[in-house]
């Protein structure tokens, strides 16, 4: 019997998943062997899947299934059998009186009650439905597909765009990459999640084009010399006074700046700037200063000969207070809504002193997109 038993709950896992999908109408309770609770579906209306094989329908007591199709039922009674004997193959069970629509059809359908799983009626497990509600849920399907399909999803940050192409009754979606075609299946309230996680995203690439410098240093290397570490391009340049190495992010800059000369040199940040593509100049923080301060006076750092300094630098225009989070935020120098090739060129100017001359170092970078493929496949 224990095999059996095995057996019979393997065949109702089968079709569990197409049950819990459809089969919601009779609200997903477990009322047991409470007979009361189940006579509240007395005289409504419902449809037979015929989704399931002939042989499943057997296990349920309808042996001429097919002979039902395109038919409706009116439930006339249900009843709680109680047995320690199998009957038909199905111990204690709900013994379903149906009756044929506009015809003289009565037929019996069984539900085991001994392989419910916690929060689950027999009733959810049958291949039948509730025609009143699935008819309302087929309403609301259609009114899901209607919102959905057609739309179009973009994120900030990401290349393509997505279309919505088909829409499922439990909320899930298809979506289609306008450009490579790619399709994702996905929850509908997580599509932007999920196209971030595996579409190509957009990189800011800052590549030096320039660098003006005071006119009596003499020149040790010409023009920058380009490298790249980790996927990020740097930028060596190198003359009588300092050697810098520097890279651009989405937020600001970093670099290494070397002193070569045996004095000692300054960097007045008070004086250093930044201009964006939009050709507004904007005064810049460097690391260890709080945002809370950044308008206060900014003291030189002291680079004596020979040592170098790394820091950071961001402009201050792009840094603002979020009264929701509580804290400092640091806006991207670029909107990622512009997702055209050439963005525009952004400068920076870093004003060194040497004894008591101030020589700016202007560097210009030209701002382009790059694209960031995703590590996994679909």
């Amino acid at each position: 019997m224990k095999q059996y038993s095995i057996l019979f709950f393997l065949l109702l896992i089968s079709i569990g998943s197409f049950a819990l999908d459809v089969n919601k109408s009779f609200g997903i309770k477990n009322f047991g062997e409470d007979e009361k609770m189940y006579q509240q579906y007395v005289g409504q209306t419902i449809d037979l899947l015929l989704t399931d094989s002939v042989a499943l329908w057997k296990k349920y007591g309808v042996k001429n299934i097919l002979k039902y199709k395109g038919s409706s039922f009116t439930i006339q009674k249900i009843d709680v059998i109680k047995s320690e004997k199998w009957f038909d193959g199905i111990p204690n069970h709900l013994k379903i009186n149906v009756v044929e629509n506009g015809g003289k059809n009565n037929i019996t359908i069984k539900a085991s009650l001994d392989f419910n799983l916690k929060g689950f009626s027999p009733l959810d497990w049958l291949p039948i439905r509730l025609t009143q509600a699935f008819e309302e849920h087929r309403r609301e399907l259609d009114k899901f597909k209607h919102e959905q399909i057609g739309k179009i999803i973009e994120v900030p940050g990401v290349r393509d765009q997505y279309k919505v192409i088909d829409a499922y009754d439990d909320r899930n979606i298809k979506i289609r990459n306008t450009r490579t075609n790619q399709t994702i299946n996905c929850y509908y309230l997580e599509a932007e999640d999920r196209i971030f996680e595996f579409a190509e995203k957009q990189k800011l690439r800052f590549s030096l084009s320039s660098v003006e410098r005071p006119k009596d240093t003499s020149i040790r290397y010409g023009e920058a010399i380009t490298t790249q570490e980790d996927g990020i391009y740097k930028y060596l340049y190198s003359d009588s006074i300092v050697k810098i190495v520097i890279f651009g992010h989405e937020k600001g800059f970093h670099f290494v700046l070397e002193n070569l000369m045996r004095n000692s040199i300054k960097v007045i940040w008070n004086e250093s700037a930044f201009v964006g593509v939009n050709g507004i100049t904007s005064k810049i923080v460097h690391s260890g200063v709080k945002y809370s301060e950044m308008g206060n006076n900014q003291p030189p750092t002291v680079i004596i000969g020979g040592a170098k300094l790394i820091d950071s630098v961001i402009p201050v225009d792009n840094v603002e207070y979020d009264n929701t989070e509580n804290d400092w935020i640091t806006n991207p120098i670029l909107s990622f809504q512009d997702l055209t090739d050439n963005l525009g060129e952004v400068r920076l100017m870093l004003p060194i002193q040497v004894k008591d001359v101030v020589n700016e170092y202007i560097f210009t970078f030209k701002v382009t997109n790059d694209y960031m493929l995703p590590v996994q496949d679909i």
